[in-house]
Formats: structure tokens, C-alpha cells, sequence
């Protein structure tokens, strides 16, 4: 029963939205209804546009210091689908939205999911066991890379593992 009751709120969503812009519609008219759903589009995508340019911002920023927060990629992943549940016509999915949009409410969600997520950060170099990438052949001590696979990044502060210090 359990996995059967997000199928059934997803389907139950349509239909109640649409009762809801009825009973909006009967209360303040069609016109200022309609008015309202096209704010809360328009306030959807730019919301997803500053905040999803800022989110990939600051997802590279940590990505570069190694440094990746699960609250906050949790933070970030929370407003971008309230900014879509704003694009989506409907006062419900608004309403939800919204509640997505206050910081209290998106860490008592990361507080219930933190317990069932697990992180897991993958770092390779030459001498590594870790997960290779597609294409790649391994002998021993050498992988062979087809030309579209390989890539050199030097950065000179990262220490060598190949030779002492």
C-alpha cells in the first residue's frame, strides 16, 4: 500500500487542481485567476533561472574544493523543484511550491531524508582499484585510454602520488 499512495496522489493532483480553479475562479473570477497563474509561471522561471545558474555556480565552487555539502546539494535540488512547481498551472502545486521556498521547511525535509541517503565520493589515480571509465582497458599497472577518454588536468598544488615528496 505504501508504494502505491505516491501513485495515487500523483494521479489525484489533475483533478484537484482543476476543483481548485474552479472554486478560485467562482470566488474572484477568471480574469484575476488567470492573472494568478501566470505570476506564479512567471515567478517559477525566474526563480529556477537565478537560482539554477546560482546552484551550478556553487555546485563547481565545492566540486573544485572537494568539498560537496549533502544539505546543501539537498538545499539547492528543493528550490529548483519548487521553482518547477510554480511553472506547473495550479494553486496546489503552488502551495506547495511555496512551502518548498522557506528554509525551515527544506531542512525538516533533509533531516528526514539524510537518514536514508548515502553519499558516496569516488576519487581515482593511477593507482587506485576505484571505477574505471568506459573504454578503458587494464594490464597491470597501465590502462589503455582511447584518445576521446583521455584528458590532462595539471594543477600544479596537487600532490603526486607517483613519486615521494
Amino acid at each position: 500500500m505504501r508504494t502505491s499512495l505516491p501513485l495515487l496522489a500523483f494521479l489525484a493532483t489533475p483533478i484537484l487542481e482543476i476543483a481548485t480553479f474552479i472554486l478560485v475562479g467562482q470566488r474572484i473570477g477568471v480574469g484575476p485567476t488567470l492573472l494568478l497563474v501566470l505570476f506564479a509561471g512567471f515567478a517559477g522561471v525566474m526563480i529556477l533561472r537565478r537560482q539554477g545558474l546560482g546552484a551550478l555556480k556553487k555546485l563547481n565552487r565545492n566540486l573544485r574544493r572537494e568539498s560537496l555539502s549533502g544539505e546543501g546539494l539537498a538545499d539547492n535540488f528543493l528550490i529548483a523543484i519548487a521553482a518547477v512547481l510554480l511553472i506547473i498551472p495550479g494553486f496546489l502545486t503552488d502551495i506547495v511550491a511555496l512551502l518548498l521556498l522557506l528554509p525551515p521547511v527544506r531542512r525538516l525535509i533533509w533531516r528526514r531524508w539524510a537518514n536514508n541517503i548515502r553519499m558516496r565520493t569516488y576519487y581515482t589515480s593511477s593507482h587506485s582499484s576505484g571505477p574505471k571509465r568506459s573504454g578503458a582497458r587494464s594490464k597491470g599497472d597501465f590502462v589503455d585510454l582511447s584518445p576521446e577518454d583521455f584528458r590532462r588536468d595539471i594543477d600544479p598544488d596537487a600532490p603526486r602520488l607517483d613519486r615521494p615528496d
